[in-house]
């Protein structure tokens, strides 16, 4: 399953992803990895607010690349637009969340 985290992307929070890699890209959007910034609206004195988690069997320099359902410093939940019909519930219960 393709559930990359990419810039734009938002969370459960509301917020969303704000950098990203500047070499790796998936769909013509660059791809979030584990210490990305987020930017969340619930939480704006969190900072910085970093993505927590990534999947290192996928490494762009070395940082591995964040998932649907991977979690920030300010406690929300990456919500990836390549999965439809989810709804961010769902985030903890898909393959490689938490990974």
């Amino acid at each position: 399953m393709i559930n990359l985290i990419r810039l734009g992307d938002t969370t459960d929070h509301g917020g969303e992803v704000i950098t990203a890699s500047d070499t790796m890209r998936y769909g013509g959007r660059r791809v979030a990895r584990k210490g990305d910034l987020v930017k969340c609206p619930l939480h704006p004195e969190v900072e910085p607010n970093v993505i927590l988690e990534g999947d290192s069997r996928i490494t762009d320099h070395g940082a591995p690349v964040a998932r649907h359902g991977h979690l920030t410093t300010c406690g929300c939940r990456l919500v990836s637009s390549l999965i439809s019909g989810l709804s961010s519930f769902d985030a903890t219960r898909l393959p490689g969340a938490g990974v």
